[in-house]
Parts: C-alpha cells; sequence; structure tokens
C-alpha cells in the first residue's frame, strides 16, 4: 500500500471532495495521512489558501485543490517526475 499526505483543513469542502475522489479512484491501494495546515505555520506559508494539496511521502505535490488522479495512478507505477514535466 502507498502511502499519500494531503494538506488540508478543517471545514474544506474540496478536501472532503478530494478524499471521496481518492477513495472511488484507488480506494485500498493507498494509504492517506491527513495534515491540518493550520497546526503549523511553516504549513500556513507554504500552501496558504492552497488546499487540499496531495504530496508523496517525499514531499513532491501530486495534485491541488481536485485530484488529479492520472498523475497519482502514474505516481503508484513508479513515475515520479514532477507534474510539470509530463507529456
Amino acid at each position: 500500500m502507498a502511502k499519500l499526505i494531503q494538506y488540508t483543513r478543517a471545514g474544506c469542502g474540496l478536501c472532503h471532495a478530494m478524499d471521496d475522489a481518492l477513495d472511488a479512484a484507488f480506494g485500498e491501494q493507498i494509504e492517506l495521512e491527513h495534515r491540518d495546515v493550520d497546526s503549523r505555520q511553516d504549513w500556513v506559508r507554504r500552501y496558504g489558501q492552497d488546499v487540499p494539496v496531495l504530496t508523496a511521502p517525499d514531499g513532491q505535490v501530486l495534485c491541488m485543490h481536485r485530484l488529479d488522479a492520472e498523475r497519482v495512478r502514474a505516481w503508484l507505477m513508479g513515475d515520479d517526475r514532477p507534474a510539470a514535466a509530463q507529456p
């Protein structure tokens, strides 16, 4: 099972939508760790209002605001290039 990290905040509708989309697309293939952006000032500075942010354990951003299932699927299959480098 692959681990992903979602930076989120309380009351975030987009965050809940991403959770639902991740569950529908990947189910038991992933383990999702939620991190409350507002719990640390460095996360607030880094992400601000840009939540949810889904990252790999190494901090590589896979998608923001909405699930990019194709990008996550590529990462799960071993393609760890940054999204901007994708053809």
